[in-house]
């Protein structure tokens, strides 16, 4: 579990909507949706790490997108990144974002084109 105790749910947010645009302009992701506490779905704790759901990355890239994600982000937040298109019918994860469950925070990041 990292240690997030240095990084406030505000800037977490603010990391997820650049991670967002890596995912959409390096990796041609159609949709990228934040969820969980970093949206305030749960309390954002020192153990917190970035929740996103994503559609529209090529397979064969989803690891280097990944790994350009955690090139971004500060030492102790960590990224979970959940495929869509993949984990569709078993993810706890993907259940919870199909059955929208996010929060106005995670719609401004969503709104705009490619999403």
């Amino acid at each position: 579990m990292a240690d997030t105790t240095h990084i406030q749910q505000p800037m977490a947010l603010a990391f997820a909507t650049r991670c967002a645009q890596i995912l959409r302009d390096r990796f041609k992701a159609r949709r990228v949706i934040p969820f969980g506490s970093v949206v305030g779905h749960g309390t954002w704790h020192s153990g917190s790490d970035l929740d996103l759901a994503v559609e529209g990355i090529p397979p064969e890239q989803f690891f280097q997108a990944l790994a350009a994600l955690r090139e971004l982000l500060p030492p102790g937040l960590d990224v979970d990144l959940v495929d869509l298109e993949v984990d569709q019918a078993s993810s706890f994860s993907c259940r919870y974002v199909h059955n929208r469950r996010c929060t106005r925070a995670a719609d401004s990041i969503l709104r705009g084109p490619a999403l």
